[in-house]
């Protein structure tokens, strides 16, 4: 054998005739692991584009149901401001039939007995007027839409003339307008025997 050089033995001559042949393990390994790494990179884009779109339809379905929620609070408060302007209006109502009354008080055209009486049907008169509110006998409902299939109901007691303010919110909620009728019998509920 010839010393190269450096240093070193010479290769053997036949080394390079092996590795023109083609038949070499070298090349086959080489060829493997190319294609496994090719399939392992192909399973990995195609398990993140996965991923990438649904996480788009995620954020989409986050979306519309942000706008629906930003939707019913707007319509809500909206509402609720027109509730605000209805009491408003209510209690102008009523302190102008209690003016009136205490006009007609003064000018004895009205018996101070039957001042009670006559201020019912003065509410009566200028409350009947107004599309919103419902009369039940000492009570009234006030009806606000407040978007689709609801509505701000709000009940009040009107007090009596001895009383200073005029009426008392007994309750405020907000209420489907496509609720179910639970009919007289209400809720059948184990009685725990």
């Amino acid at each position: 054998q010839r010393k190269q050089r450096t240093g070193r033995p010479a290769l053997p001559s036949n080394i390079g005739a092996v590795q023109s042949q083609g038949g070499g393990g070298m090349t086959k390994k080489r060829f493997g692991s190319m294609g496994a790494s090719s399939v392992l990179m192909i399973f990995i884009v195609l398990c993140l584009t996965a991923f990438g779109v649904l996480s788009l339809v995620s954020a989409r379905s986050d979306l519309r149901l942000t706008n629906r929620a930003l939707t019913a609070a707007e319509e809500y408060y909206a509402a609720d401001a027109r509730t605000e302007a209805l009491l408003s209006a209510v209690d102008q109502k009523l302190t102008a039939a209690r003016t009136a009354l205490a006009l007609e008080l003064d000018r004895g055209t009205v018996a101070p007995e039957e001042a009670d009486a006559r201020y019912a049907s003065l509410f009566q008169e200028s409350l009947a007027e107004m599309e919103a509110v419902t009369l039940l006998d000492d009570r009234l409902l006030l009806k606000v839409p407040a978007g689709k299939d609801r509505e701000i109901q709000t009940l009040l007691e009107l007090l009596p003339l001895n009383e200073q303010s005029r009426y008392r919110v007994i309750s405020r909620q907000l209420c489907s307008t496509q609720g179910e009728d639970l009919g007289d019998d209400g809720i059948n509920v184990w009685p725990g025997d």
